[in-house]
């Protein structure tokens, strides 16, 4: 519980150095102390699954948007049930420790609102996708006026205009 409470608290603070050597530490994620059942790769699984909330929940608490983070939650938990070996499991927690540390570390450090950092987030995430402001401002809790004119204020150019920058 200990090194569970450190790994969280270096995620919040966006420490990578003490994010790297507490994912080295492997007591709190090794099934030896949580037997379930016999099949040691379901057990760790499920530790990394439970890892996986926690590092989302001390990236949200860090400063990242809830949305962005929740669906890269969720895309780690599918890496997680397609891991076929323990190795690639215990590759893959320490990916996305480091992972949610980078994230706080780019919303500490941006020039943007909480605001346009979500959309920003929110693009990168939605690449692919058809994007309208309308459902970014629906997300976030806004009017699509002020989110677009904040957009305008930060970014310097249109709401299409940063889309299209981030696409290229």
């Amino acid at each position: 519980a200990q090194t569970e409470y450190a790994l969280m608290e270096a995620i919040r603070r966006g420490d990578l150095e003490n994010i790297r050597k507490l994912m080295l530490h492997h007591s709190f994620m090794e099934p030896t102390h949580y037997h379930p059942s016999n099949d040691v790769l379901r057990n760790m699984k499920n530790i990394s699954l439970s890892i996986n909330t926690l590092c989302y929940h001390a990236a949200c608490q860090g400063g990242c948007p809830t949305v962005y983070m929740r669906s890269i939650a969720a895309r780690f938990a599918e890496q997680i049930e397609n891991c076929r070996a323990l190795q690639d499991l215990t590759n893959l927690r320490r990916d996305f420790a480091l992972f949610y540390g980078e994230k706080v570390i780019a919303m500490k450090n941006g020039a943007y609102s909480a605001q346009t950092r979500g959309v920003i987030f929110y693009v990168y995430d939605h690449m692919s996708e058809e994007i309208r402001l309308s459902d970014i401002a629906n997300i976030l809790g806004v009017s699509v006026g002020a989110l677009s004119r904040r957009i305008n204020r930060e970014y310097g150019h249109s709401f299409s205009s940063l889309v299209n920058h981030l696409r290229i």
